[in-house]
C-alpha cells in the first residue's frame, strides 16, 4: 500500500492532472480564444482550410410604435408602483374584455381609494395621489382611445373614471395644468375632443357620466388659475378642430387614434449554393382572409355613424353655448402714424371654419335618409360618397337638433332649396351669412333678392322631395320635423312658391295629406297633433305676412288671398280636431288658436276677426241642430271655444266680444227652449239644461261679469230650478244648480237659490229616490263652497227620515248618506238637528255592543248603520263629535268592537263588518283631542277586566290579553309599551275569587296520594271552555306573564294563585268526575296540561331568580320569624311568598285543605330550587315542632315535605321516635283521636325509600308495632282512616324488621289481608 498521504498515481499522470488544472486556472482568470481541435489523421490541404463560423441568432429590431407609450419613452415605469404600471399597460391591449378589466381595476384599487381617504391626511393617502399624478400622461395617451371605442362597456367605464379623476380636488390643479402646458397640440385636441364627443355619445348612460365633468371641466376654464390658460383660447379650437374632422372624415380620426402596427423589416438571407453572397428578401405571408368576419366587430358604418353623432353634439353644444364672435374684426386702417397692435381673436377662426363646414354640401347630407342628395349632384365626387345620414337615424336626429340652434342664436340655416339650383352658386362661399326667418308677425324681412333671382320657373326636385316629405309627416319624425318647417320655408324662393292660390294649396294640401293619409299614428298621438298645429298656424302666419307685404307694394290679386287663407286653415283645423283626426286635448287646441289668431291680428286688424268666424259660427250651428250626432261635437265645440277665450290676451278685446256674442246667442237660444219645453222628462230638455250648464260653467270664470248681468240667465235658472231638480236625471239638475250657484258672486242671490232648491229636495213632491241621489251628488267632494242653509228648516223631514231608516233597520245607504250630511250639516240643516241626530246615533251605539261580549248573542243590523253614521264625523273631526255628551261612553264600546270583538271567530259577518268600521272611527278619534281620554282609558280597562272574569263572555280571557297587547290600541290608550300592571285586574279581583274558591269533594282514596286532604265539596259554575271565574283570571295571569316576566315579581302574592290553579289541575288529574274549584267537565285536558307546564315554568322562573339573592342563614331567619311571628327579615319574594302561605296554613278560618296544599308546594318548591342542607332542614322540623299543637296540619305539612325532600337530619330522627314512643303509649280508646293524629304525622315523617334514612331503630319498630296490634284486638271501633295509614306505616317498617322475627309478622299480613278485603269489597260494590 502507499503512504498515507501520497497519490498512488505514477509521475507521469500527476504531470498531466497538473497542466489540466493550470488550464482551468488560465481560463477562469481571463478567457481565451478556443481553437477547434485539429482533426485527426492526415495532415494536408485539407487540414489547413478555417473551420466553420457558428450559427448565432440575431433578433430583429423591434419596430417603434406609432403612439409611443409615456410609461416607456418617458421613464415613468420606473416611478409609479408595480401593481400600477401592470395595469396601465393592459389599457394598451387591443382585446375590449381586458381593456374593461383594467378601467374597472384602476377605478376601484386606485381612483376610490384616493376619493375615500381624501379627507384623511396621511401617507398613505399622500402617495396614492402621489402615483395619480404622475400617471396622468398615460391616462391621457389612452383615454381618447378608450373614450371612443367600440365597446359600450369600455366607453362607460372610461367616461366613469375620468369624471372620479376630475372630481378629486387635488388633481383638478395637475389635470388642467397638462392639457394647457404640458401636452402637446394633437393631444390636447384629441383628449378635450374625445371628451367633448362623450358627453353627446350615442349611448344615453356614457353621455350621463360625461357631460357633468366636462361642463365642469370647462367652467373650471372660464377663471384662469395661476399659470393655467383659460377656455376659449385653449379649449374651444382644439374643441373645434377634432370634431369638425369627426364629422366630415371620422375614418381619419379613428385611424390616428388607432394607427396600424408597423410592420417587420425584411429578413435577408444569403444564398449557399454558390460561393457569391446573393441576398435573398424573405417576407412573411399574408394572413389568410377569414371567410365569416367577426359578428362582435363594429362595422365601419356604424362607427363613422357613431362618431358623426358624438360630434353633431358637440357641435350644436358649441354654437349653443360658447359665446364665439358674430363677424371677424375689422382690418386695420392704414396709417401713418404707429397704431396699437391688434390681437386677433382665436375664436374668430372657429367661427370661420364652422361656417366653412356649414356651407359644405356634404354636411348637410347629415338630414337626407336616401343614398345620394339632390344637392350634391353637381359634384359628383362628392355624390358618390353617400349622404352621411343614410340608414342612421341617429344621426339625422342629431342633425336636426343642430338647426333651432342656429336659427335661435345664429340667424342661419341649410339654404337647400338654393343648392338644389343649378343656376346657385354663392358669390362668397364660405364668407357669407345667411339671413334667417324673423318673428313671424307681420314684419318678416325679405329674402336678398340676389338670392332670389332665377332664370325661370322650374320644376325643383329639392321642392318636390320636401312636399313629399311633408305629406309622410315629416318622414316619420314629426315631433322631432315640424318645428323645422317654417325654418325651410322660409327658404323657399318665391320663384319655387309664387303667392298664387294653385301654389299656396298645393303646399299646404301636402302639409294635410300627413293627416289625412294617417302619417300621424304614432303611439304618441297627441303629442304629434301639437307638433302639427303649430307648425300649421306657424307656416300660415309666415306665407299671410309675405301675401300682406306683396299687397303692400302694389300687387294686385292678392287683397283677399290672406283673409281666405287664413278662414280656411282655421276650418280644416277646427274640423280635424272636431272630427278626431287629430288627437289633441281641448285646452291645448283652444290655446293654439288663440295664440294663432293673436299673430293674425299683428299681421292685419282684420284678418283674427275673419279667422275667428268658422269657429263661432259652426259652435253654434252644432248647438242649434242639437241632435244625438252633434252632442258630442256640441260639447267639444264649447270646450274648444272656452279654453280659446282663457287663452286671449286682456287686450284682446275684439276677440272676446266675438266670443261673448257666441256665448250670448247659445244662452238665449238655450232660455228659449227651455220657456217652450212641456213638462215631463225628455233628452232634448236634458240637453238644453247640460248645455247651459256647460256653458256657465266653462265661460264663467272669463266672462263671469257679463254673465251675471244677464238677466234671461237668471229668469231662466229660477224658474226651472224646481222642474230640474224634481225631474231630470242626477247628473244633469246637480250639474245645472251647481254652475247656477257660481254664476253669482254675492250671497244673497245664492243663498236664495239654495234655500229654493234644498225645499225642493226635501219636499213630498219630490220621489226620495231622486232626493236622495240628488244630495248624494250634492255631497260629493268640489273645490266650490256650497251656502250655507240660514234661517230655513233645509233638509230637516229627510234628515229625520234617514235617521229612523238607520236606527230600526240599519239600511247601509241610507247610513251612508246621513253621515256626510251630518258631516257638513251647516249646508243642509240646522245645528240643533245636527246634534240631536248625533246624540241619538251615539245613544244607540252604547246600547248595541255591550251584549256583543256574551255568548250566543246576535249583531243587530241596526250596528253597522249607526257606526257607517258616525264615522264620517270622526273622519272630518266634526265639531258635532267635540260637543258629544255620551263621547266617553261611545269610545270605550267603539275600542271594544274594533280591538276585542275583532278576534271572535264564530263566522258573524255582520259583526266583521261592524268591527271594520269601528277601526276607522277609533283611528279617527286618536287623532282628535277630544278631552277626557282618560275616562275612555278607564273605562275600557273595566270592561276588559270584567270580561275576563265573566263566565259568559264569548271571548276566552287569553283572548283578551291578546287584544290589549295591540300596540295601536296601546298608543290609543296613552300606554307606550305593554304594561301588566294596566292589563292585569285589580288584585282585589284576585282576592275576593281566592277567598271564595275551594278545591271541591275530594274522594278518601285521594288520601293515600296526599295524607293532608281532607274533604271540602262546593258548587261552582263554569265557562263553555270548563273555566270558573277564578280560572279565568287566573288564566289571563298567565298569558300576561308571557308578555311581561316580571309581573309575578312585583305581585308575589300572585303566586299562591297560580299554586291553587295547580292543585286544581292535580285533582281533575287524579279525579276528574269529582267536583273542581277550577275546572268543568267540559275542559279541554290538553289545556289543563299546557297550564300546569306554564305555571311550572313561571314559579321556577321567579324562585330561581330569587334564591340567587337570599342571605345564607335564611332558612333560620325566616323560620325565627315565623315561629315568634315577626317581622320578616327582608322584604324579598321569597320571604313575602313563604310569610302569606304559612299564615293562610295556620289560620283555622281558611277553607279546608287549600291553603295548606299552597303551603306544601310553596315549601317544596323552595326546598326543591335551594338545595335545603341537614342544618336547613333542622330549622324547619323545629319550627314545626312548636306548631304542633296549635296548627297540626301546617306542622304536618311542613314534616311532610321536609321528609319528601329527602332532607335527612338528626332532630327528623328525634322526631321520628318521639312519635313512636308517645303512639307506643296511647291506648286503644284514645285511637282514632290522638293516635290517629300521631299516627298520620308518623306516617308522614317517612324517609323516601331510596334515601340512606332509617325510618326507625328496629328495637322502636317492634314496641310500636305490638302497641298498635293491640289498638286492632281490642273491641273498640277504630277510625276506617287507620287501617290505611298502618298500611303505610308497615310498608316503611318492612325493610328494618326483616331479620327480626316475631308475632309482628303475622300483624303485619293480617293488616294486609283485611285491606285487600275491603278493596275487593268495595270494588263489587261499585
Amino acid at each position: 500500500m502507499p503512504k498515507p498521504g501520497k497519490s498512488s498515481a505514477s509521475s507521469g499522470t500527476r504531470k498531466k492532472h497538473a497542466k489540466r488544472a493550470a488550464a482551468k486556472g488560465q481560463e477562469d482568470d481571463e478567457p481565451v480564444e478556443q481553437l477547434p481541435p485539429e482533426p485527426r489523421g492526415k495532415k494536408g490541404k485539407k487540414a489547413d482550410k478555417k473551420a466553420p463560423r457558428p450559427k448565432v441568432y440575431i433578433p430583429p429590431v423591434k419596430p417603434v410604435a406609432p403612439r409611443r407609450d409615456p410609461l416607456d419613452f418617458r421613464g415613468l415605469a420606473s416611478q409609479l408602483p408595480a401593481d400600477l404600471v401592470v395595469v396601465l399597460r393592459l389599457l394598451g391591449k387591443k382585446d375590449a374584455v381586458t381593456k374593461g378589466k383594467a378601467l374597472d381595476e384602476l377605478q376601484a384599487g386606485w381612483i376610490e381609494k384616493a376619493k375615500q381617504e381624501t379627507a384623511a391626511e396621511d401617507e398613505e393617502t399622500e402617495n396614492v395621489l402621489a402615483a395619480l399624478e404622475t400617471m396622468l400622461p398615460v391616462w391621457f395617451h389612452h383615454y381618447p382611445v378608450l373614450a371612443l371605442h367600440s365597446s359600450r362597456r369600455v366607453r362607460l367605464a372610461a367616461t366613469q373614471l375620468q369624471a372620479s379623476l376630475w372630481s378629486i380636488p387635488r388633481l383638478q390643479q395637475s389635470l388642467r395644468f397638462y392639457l394647457n402646458e404640458t401636452a402637446g397640440t394633437t393631444e390636447v385636441e384629441q383628449n378635450l375632443g374625445a371628451w367633448c364627443m362623450a358627453a353627446f355619445d350615442v349611448d344615453r348612460m356614457v353621455s350621463m357620466r360625461a357631460k357633468p365633468s366636462w361642463d365642469n371641466f370647462v367652467k373650471s376654464q372660464s377663471a384662469p388659475s395661476e399659470g393655467i390658460s383659460s377656455a376659449p383660447t385653449s379649449t374651444i379650437p382644439s374643441v373645434a378642430s377634432f370634431i369638425q374632422l369627426a364629422l366630415i372624415a371620422p375614418n381619419t380620426v379613428h385611424q390616428s387614434l388607432n394607427p396600424p402596427a408597423p410592420e417587420a423589416p425584411a429578413i435577408i438571407s444569403r444564398s449557399q449554393k454558390s460561393g457569391k453572397s446573393t441576398p435573398r428578401v424573405v417576407t412573411k405571408p399574408a394572413p389568410k382572409s377569414s371567410a365569416e368576419p367577426d359578428p362582435d366587430e363594429e362595422k365601419e358604418a356604424d362607427r363613422n355613424a357613431r362618431y358623426r353623432v358624438g360630434a353633431l353634439g358637440a357641435l350644436t353644444w358649441l354654437l349653443d353655448y360658447v359665446q364665439l364672435p358674430d363677424s371677424p374684426p375689422p382690418a386695420p386702417v392704414e396709417s401713418d402714424a404707429e397704431a396699437e397692435p391688434h390681437l386677433p381673436d382665436p375664436l374668430t377662426g372657429v367661427v370661420d371654419n364652422v361656417f366653412d363646414m356649414l356651407h359644405d354640401p356634404s354636411f348637410w347630407s347629415c338630414l337626407y335618409s336616401g343614398t345620394r342628395p339632390p344637392w350634391m349632384e353637381a359634384e359628383a365626387d362628392v355624390a358618390r360618397r353617400g349622404a352621411f345620414g343614410t340608414g342612421q337615424p341617429a344621426v339625422r336626429k342629431s342633425a336636426w337638433a343642430l338647426i333651432p340652434v342656429l336659427v335661435r342664436k345664429w340667424g342661419a340655416y341649410p339654404s337647400s332649396w338654393m343648392l338644389a339650383d343649378p343656376t346657385y352658386r354663392p358669390a362668397n362661399k364660405g364668407k357669407e351669412r345667411h339671413t334667417g326667418a324673423a318673428e313671424s308677425s307681420g314684419d318678416e324681412s325679405e329674402v336678398d333678392d340676389e338670392q332670389q333671382a332665377s332664370s325661370g320657373p322650374k320644376v325643383n326636385i329639392a321642392y318636390t322631395e320636401f312636399l313629399d316629405f311633408l305629406k309622410l309627416g315629416c318622414g316619420g319624425s314629426p315631433v322631432q320635423g315640424y318645428p323645422v318647417v317654417l325654418v325651410a320655408l322660409s327658404t323657399i324662393p318665391e320663384e319655387i312658391l309664387p303667392l298664387t292660390k294653385d301654389a299656396l294649396a298645393n303646399f299646404f294640401s301636402s302639409l294635410w295629406a300627413a293627416v289625412d293619409g294617417r302619417a300621424l299614428s304614432t303611439l304618441d298621438k297627441s303629442g304629434t297633433a301639437t307638433a302639427f298645429i303649430a307648425s300649421l298656424f306657424e307656416c300660415t302666419v309666415y306665407i299671410v305676412g309675405r301675401i300682406q307685404r306683396a299687397q303692400n307694394t302694389g300687387e294686385s290679386g292678392v287683397a283677399d288671398l290672406a283673409r281666405e287663407l287664413a278662414r280656411q286653415q282655421v276650418a280644416e283645423a277646427w274640423d280635424a280636431v272636431e272630427s278626431g283626426r287629430l288627437v289633441i286635448k281641448e285646452e291645448d287646441a283652444g290655446g293654439r288658436l288663440a295664440q294663432f289668431l293673436v299673430r293674425l291680428g299683428k299681421v292685419h286688424v282684420g284678418l283674427s276677426k275673419a279667422a275667428a268666424e268658422p269657429m263661432c259660427s259652426e259652435t253654434f250651428k252644432h248647438v242649434s241642430e242639437t241632435s244625438d250626432q252633434t252632442r258630442a261635437l256640441t260639447w267639444k265645440d264649447v270646450d274648444i271655444l272656452a279654453a280659446f277665450a282663457a287663452a286671449l290676451p286682456p287686450d284682446e278685446a275684439g276677440l272676446k266680444n266675438a266670443v261673448k256674442e257666441t256665448v250670448d246667442s247659445v244662452i238665449k237660444w238655450s232660455s228659449d227652449r227651455l220657456k217652450t219645453q212641456d213638462s215631463g222628462p225628455d233628452s232634448t230638455f236634458t240637453d238644453v239644461v247640460d248645455l247651459l250648464s256647460r256653458i256657465i260653467r266653462k265661460f264663467g270664470p272669463v266672462l263671469n261679469q257679463d254673465i251675471s248681468e244677464n238677466s234671461d240667465l237668471e229668469t231662466t235658472v229660477f224658474s226651472s230650478i224646481d222642474y230640474v231638480v224634481r225631474t231630470l236625471p242626477p247628473n244633469s239638475s246637480v250639474d245645472f244648480l251647481l254652475s247656477s250657484l257660481n254664476i253669482w258672486t254675492g250671497t244673497e242671490k245664492r243663498e236664495r237659490l239654495w234655500g229654493q232648491v234644498l225645499g225642493v229636495i226635501g219636499s213630498p213632491e219630490c220621489p226620495k229616490q231622486q232626493s236622495t241621489v240628488v244630495l248624494s251628488k250634492l255631497l260629493e267632494p268640489r273645490k266650490e263652497a256650497l251656502p250655507s242653509c240660514g234661517g230655513s228648516g233645509g233638509l230637516t223631514s229627510l234628515v229625520e227620515s234617514l235617521l229612523k231608516s238607520v236606527l230600526t233597520v240599519g239600511d247601509t245607504e241610507s247610513s251612508t248618506l246621513l253621515g256626510r250630511t251630518l258631516a257638513v250639516s251647516e249646508h243642509f240643516i240646522p245645528l240643533s238637528v245636527a246634534q240631536g241626530s248625533v246624540e241619538r246615533a251615539a245613544s244607540a251605539a252604547v246600547q248595541a255592543i255591550p251584549p256583543l261580549l256574551h255568548q250566543d248573542a246576535q249583531s243587530p243590523a241596526s250596528l253597522r248603520g249607526t257606526l257607517q253614521t258616525l264615522s264620517p264625523l270622526f273622519a272630518t273631526k266634526s265639531s258635532l263629535i267635540e260637543g258629544l255628551t255620551t263621547l266617553a261612553d261611545l269610545m270605550v264600546n267603539v275600542l271594544v268592537l274594533a280591538y276585542m270583538l275583532s278576534l271572535v271567530e264564530d263566522g258573524d259577518d255582520t259583526l266583521d263588518e261592524c268591527v271594520l268600521v269601528a277601526r276607522t272611527i277609533s283611528k279617527s278619534w286618536a287623532q282628535m283631542s277630544c278631552p277626557g281620554q282618560s275616562r275612555v282609558r278607564e273605562g275600557f280597562l273595566n270592561l276588559a277586566h270584567s270580561t275576563m272574569q265573566d263566565v259568559r263572555a264569548r271571548l276566552e280571557s287569553t283572548t283578551v290579553v291578546d287584544a290589549l297587547s295591540a300596540p295601536d290600541l296601546l298608543e290609543m290608550l296613552q300606554v307606550a309599551t305593554f304594561d301588566a300592571d294596566v292589563v292585569l285586574p285589580p288584585l282585589s279581583t284576585f282576592e275576593s275569587l281566592h277567598s271564595t274558591a275551594d278545591l271541591g269533594y275530594i274522594d278518601t282514596p285521594l288520601a293515600l296520594f296526599d295524607p293532608a286532604i281532607k274533604q271540602t265539596p262546593g258548587p261552582v259554575t263554569y265557562d263553555r271552555d270548563g273555566l270558573s271565574e277564578y280560572g279565568r283570571v287566573l288564566a289571563a295571569l298567565l298569558e300576561i306573564f308571557k308578555w311581561d316576566r316580571q309581573v309575578l315579581s312585583r305581585h308575589p302574592e300572585m303566586i299562591g294563585y297560580l299554586l291553587l290553579l295547580e292543585c286544581a289541575a292535580e285533582d281533575l288529574t287524579l279525579d276528574p268526575e269529582e267536583p273542581n274549584a277550577i275546572f268543568g267537565p267540559a275542559v279541554d285536558r290538553t289545556f289543563v296540561a299546557s297550564l300546569e307546564e306554564d305555571i311550572s315554568m313561571a314559579i321556577t322562573y321567579v324562585f330561581s331568580s330569587a334564591v340567587a339573592s337570599l342571605s345564607p342563614n335564611w332558612h333560620q331567619q325566616i323560620c325565627s320569624s315565623l315561629k315568634t311571628n315577626a317581622p320578616a327579615p327582608d322584604d324579598e319574594i321569597l320571604s313575602r311568598v313563604v310569610r302569606k302561605a304559612f299564615h293562610g296554613a295556620t289560620n283555622t278560618e281558611t277553607k279546608g285543605v287549600r291553603d295548606l296544599r299552597i303551603f306544601r308546594k310553596v315549601l317544596a318548591h323552595v326546598f326543591k330550587t335551594g338545595d335545603i342542607t341537614a342544618a336547613e332542614a333542622e330549622q324547619w322540623i323545629l319550627l314545626s315542632d312548636s306548631i304542633r299543637k296549635q296548627a297540626p296540619q301546617a306542622s304536618l305539612s311542613i314534616t311532610l315535605t321536609i321528609a319528601q325532600a329527602g332532607a335527612e337530619c338528626k332532630r327528623l330522627d328525634r322526631l321520628r321516635n318521639e312519635l313512636a314512643s308517645n303512639l307506643s303509649g296511647i291506648p286503644p280508646h284514645r285511637a282514632s283521636t290522638e293516635g290517629l293524629r300521631l299516627l298520620r304525622h308518623l306516617v308522614a315523617s317517612a324517609p323516601l325509600p331510596d334515601s340512606e334514612g332509617v325510618y326507625l331503630p328496629s328495637q322502636r319498630a317492634v314496641f310500636l308495632l305490638q302497641a298498635l296490634q293491640k289498638w286492632v284486638a281490642s273491641d273498640e271501633e277504630l277510625d276506617e282512616e287507620i287501617d290505611s295509614l298502618l298500611v303505610q306505616l308497615c310498608t316503611g317498617l318492612a325493610p328494618i324488621l326483616l331479620t327480626v322475627p316475631g308475632s309482628h309478622w303475622d300483624f303485619i299480613f293480617d293488616l294486609m289481608e283485611s285491606n285487600l278485603e275491603v278493596t275487593h269489597t268495595i270494588l263489587v260494590a261499585e
